[in-house]
């Protein structure tokens, strides 16, 4: 005669059984990025913060340095952001402050739907995109290439998380 599993066995099967589904679940999260390209069509140097807030939470907080347009050039900066494990479909506030000042701040919406995909031991990096730009009279725009593909095949290294070590950017 087979001897009957006792109820703390059985529940502690179960325990085991949820955790590890639970952590399947968060294992799907996809890694988000952002490529984020700055434009400064004014005369004047400026400070840039570019922040990504996910329900009230900041993933990612940048100070970008913009060189002052010269004539017959307009300064680039291309920065790619490492935003973590976001959901796809969900809604970021891209933001951006001009020289410290709140009366300058600008904020549009985001919904992250471009992921990195794992192709064996090679990663292809798809990276979300907006582009910034610092107008002649100060104010700042962001827009988010809807009209056009809003998605990106990054060739820049990512911020880590903990600093901008080897990090590239191009102006």
């Amino acid at each position: 005669m087979r001897p009957r599993p006792s109820r703390r066995n059985f529940l502690r099967a179960l325990g085991a059984l949820s955790v590890t589904g639970l952590a399947g679940c968060s294992a799907r999260t996809p890694r988000q990025s952002l490529e984020v390209r700055t434009f400064n069509n004014s005369e004047r140097r400026h400070i840039l913060l570019l922040s990504v807030v996910d329900d009230e939470r900041v993933v990612f907080q940048q100070d970008i340095d913009l060189p002052a347009k010269r004539p017959n050039h307009v300064p680039t900066i291309d920065t790619l952001a490492s935003l973590g494990k976001i959901s796809d479909g969900k809604q970021v506030e891209v933001q951006a402050t001009l020289d410290g000042t709140q009366a300058s701040k600008t904020s549009v919406p985001l919904t992250l739907d471009c992921t990195s995909e794992d192709e064996g031991t090679e990663s292809k990096r798809i990276s979300n995109a907006v582009t910034v730009r610092v107008q002649e009279d100060t104010s700042v725009t962001i827009s988010d290439e809807s009209g056009g593909n809003h998605c990106f095949a990054g060739t820049l290294k990512a911020y880590n998380g903990s600093g901008w070590l080897g990090n590239e950017t191009k102006s």
